[in-house]
């Protein structure tokens, strides 16, 4: 517990920030977008070092009961709303990342912005 804390403080949330531009920048190109979707889902584990599947866990369980939107609507929604909705979207999450109390909502923001992107339900 101790060398997250101070991995935080000296490094995390400066390597998230960097982490969550570069995965940005390759989710503005179809090429790219697979990747970035990747590094998305991976920027909790950036930010504090616990592992993903701990994070991720009860997220994953809450959002595979739903139906999966058509990929024409999820397409649209990611060229007109998506991208930058998740620029804000990451911000905010990263600001609340440095204070103690909102720690834990940034990181559920986090956990979450491969949805806010893409609709996609499942990850």
């Amino acid at each position: 517990m101790i060398i997250r804390v101070v991995y935080f403080i000296l490094f995390g949330w400066w390597a998230a920030v960097l982490w969550s531009g570069a995965a940005y920048l390759l989710c503005l190109s179809i090429i790219g977008l697979p990747l970035g979707l990747i590094m998305f889902n991976r920027l909790p584990q950036i930010l504090t070092l616990k592992p993903v599947s701990a994070i991720n866990a009860v997220s994953r369980d809450l959002l595979t009961t739903k139906q999966e939107f058509p990929f024409p609507i999820r397409a649209l929604y990611f060229i007109f709303l998506g991208w930058h909705l998740t620029g804000f979207w990451v911000s905010i999450a990263l600001i609340l990342c440095i204070t103690v109390i909102g720690m834990p909502l940034g990181i559920m923001m986090l956990n979450h912005v491969p949805f806010v992107l893409t609709l996609k339900q499942r990850y």
